[in-house]
């Protein structure tokens, strides 16, 4: 399916002062969505951190077209500045890449004739969603240890 990500470049300490009800952004359709979410969930504070190393190639002939590979993908649950290190848990072994494919279209015959010979299909992958469920699954052995 599509997704819709809401994007407004800020510093750490302006993304936080800003969650924490500090109102300095311009006003746009995007501010307004953001404050709108904001007022809804009352009471959002931080609760991980999810890091990765992203490569990404552009197309040369469709602006739209985008391809991501992302390794090392970790979370943590505590130490959530952003100007920290990336350090934590590993969601993907390390052998293992995270590949994306982003276009507004169909993708380009030459790239899906690539994927249908290497057997590669489309999937649903959340980092966030991964790494929340390990969360749990590790709380969960640690209350079964008391």
């Amino acid at each position: 399916g599509v997704v819709y990500k809401r994007r407004v470049r800020l510093k750490e300490k302006e993304a936080i002062s800003y969650i924490n009800g500090a109102s300095f952004l311009p006003d746009n359709q995007i501010s307004r969505e953001i404050d709108y979410f904001i007022s809804y969930y009352k009471g959002l504070s931080p609760k991980m951190v999810i890091s990765y190393e992203r490569e990404a190639f552009y197309s040369k002939t469709d602006e739209t077209f985008r391809i991501t590979f992302d390794r090392n993908v970790l979370y943590r649950c505590e130490d959530l500045s952003l100007s920290s290190d990336a350090y934590g848990k590993r969601i993907l072994d390390e052998e293992y890449v995270h590949m994306e494919v982003k276009t507004a279209y169909a993708l380009p015959l030459w790239f899906s004739a690539f994927l249908s010979q290497n057997r590669i299909y489309k999937t649903s992958f959340s980092k966030y969603g991964t790494a929340y469920i390990d969360m749990c699954q590790i709380k969960k052995k640690e209350l079964i240890k008391c």
